[in-house]
């Protein structure tokens, strides 16, 4: 350190003055490297994720051909569009799967002689995007297809429930907030939240001249408010007329045929509570998850008895090998159809 120095005469009010060190080199800082620069141990640094879906969305018969496309062997969620009847609502099916497209594989027989005229398909490549990413997308697209009421959900396998981080529920949120948007694009707003109904118009009307409202105070004025006013006879409606044309009884015919999946059959009523169906009557290979488990029962011991089975000389699928009596016409429907539709949707009078 160098030595301090004093200026002017001797005496009080003298000060020392310190003089800089001299330079040396060997002291000089150097900046630091940018590439050489590291987070301290505790910094986290966050990363925000981002799911962006991929869509696919046409007929059944469309998405099956896809299937075999590298770019759908990835996690995803699917959803199959039944349309709306005049006697029943709109009904979609939703399902997921690590490897979306091996699922759809496996399930093929059903969604595609179903009655399904839409199958959706929102895939993601991200690799942050797993199975369990996927059943979450599958348990939101219920939830909020489940809250309008609009429409019958069926899923494919039992719901379930993940923990995922705050940042993933971030993501997927944010992926069906697109895959909605998309969708909305070519005409399908079933996923998008209701939009809320617009403000009142709030009019300012120009303030009323001092000569009208005289005007309106004289015709007041005029008015016996004492008495009520006489309210207009409201005519009298005319009486509806009494059908005298009977309602059709259920299960007037004697004869019906299959009306499911573009299958054929026919089944004979022998009497109020006998049902026949006749040999070579068409049956579904595949079983819905609802189909309850006494009508599940009843087709597996009807192919262990050998009067369902494989028949070479009509074709490939399932038969009917003899002829079947039955008590109603709704355990008929579930054995050819394996699912819950209701009598009168598979069978129709001859």
């Amino acid at each position: 350190m160098a030595e301090p120095s004093y200026h002017g005469a001797p005496g009080a009010g003298q000060s020392p003055v310190r003089h800089p060190p001299a330079h040396n080199s060997s002291s000089t800082l150097t900046p630091p490297l940018l590439g050489a620069f590291a987070a301290p141990p505790q910094t986290r640094i966050i990363v925000p994720l981002i799911f962006v879906p991929r869509l696919y969305v046409g007929s059944p018969a469309e998405i099956a051909g896809l299937l075999s496309a590298p770019a759908l062997q990835v996690p995803g969620a699917y959803m199959h569009l039944c349309p709306a009847t005049p006697l029943d609502r709109a009904e979609i099916r939703i399902g997921e799967g690590g490897n979306v497209a091996r699922r759809l594989q496996q399930s093929a027989d059903g969604w595609l002689n179903g009655d399904y005229s839409t199958t959706i398909i929102i895939a993601c490549d991200h690799s942050g995007f797993g199975k369990t990413c996927a059943e979450t997308v599958e348990s939101r697209l219920t939830a909020r297809l489940e809250s309008t009421g609009y429409v019958k959900v069926q899923r494919d396998r039992p719901p379930k429930v993940r923990d995922l981080s705050i940042g993933e529920h971030r993501a997927i949120d944010e992926m069906l907030a697109i895959a909605a948007h998309e969708l909305e694009k070519i005409g399908l707003d079933f996923l998008s939240p209701p939009r809320r109904p617009a403000e009142p118009i709030q009019r300012s009307f120009a303030p009323q001249s001092p000569q009208a409202r005289d005007a309106v105070s004289e015709m007041l004025s005029r008015l016996d408010l004492t008495r009520p006013p006489r309210m207009p006879a409201t005519p009298p409606a005319a009486p509806k007329p009494i059908s005298s044309k009977p309602r059709p009884s259920p299960w007037a015919a004697s004869r019906y045929v299959l009306h499911y999946a573009e299958m054929e059959g026919t089944l004979t009523k022998l009497g109020a509570k006998r049902f026949e169906l006749a040999v070579g009557t068409q049956v579904s290979a595949t079983e819905v998850p609802a189909l309850l488990a006494k009508n599940r029962a009843i087709r597996k011991d009807l192919m262990v008895q050998g009067l369902i089975g494989c028949d070479r000389k009509r074709g490939n699928g399932l038969f009917v090998l003899r002829p079947i009596v039955v008590k109603s016409g709704a355990i008929a429907a579930a054995i050819v159809s394996g699912s819950t539709k209701t009598a009168t949707h598979v069978w129709r009078p001859a």
